[in-house]
């Protein structure tokens, strides 16, 4: 007579600790591997808002009106850890006595958005990939 099978080999075996892939806590290969930790650990995600104030841009331009900022940020992937960047623009004008900033753009901006993310990738292009 066998015994019953138990409830734990339903479950999918553990994975090789050498290897770099991201599993749920019922131990099912995580589609979101980026948001969790081996075995389904929480990682905490930071948006903009949780940035220290002391962070600052890898690169920033601005050309007449328009401001852009390029933003380098760290992550670790499963060939290593990676670069990756964001860009982020920004027009400036008045409202009153009152310097606002909007991410929207008029067609007459155009010409000026071109020319700073222009010199923006080309920062992130050129940039010296032994320095961090």
């Amino acid at each position: 007579m066998s015994s019953p099978p138990s409830a734990h080999s339903a479950l999918p075996p553990s994975p090789p600790s050498n290897r770099a892939h991201y599993y749920t806590s019922d131990g099912y290969p995580d589609k979101m591997a980026t948001t969790m930790k081996p075995y389904g650990t929480q990682m905490p995600i930071k948006t903009e808002a949780q940035q220290p104030a002391s962070a600052k841009p890898f690169f920033s331009l601005r050309v007449g009106a328009i401001s852009v900022a390029v933003w380098a940020n760290e992550r670790e992937t499963q060939y290593g850890v990676k670069t990756f960047f964001s860009f982020s623009a920004k027009r400036s004008y008045k409202s009153g006595d009152e310097w606002k900033t909007t991410d929207n753009f008029d067609a007459d901006d155009v010409p000026e958005l071109m020319l700073a993310l222009n010199e923006a990738y080309r920062a992130v292009k050129l940039r010296d990939p032994s320095q961090k």
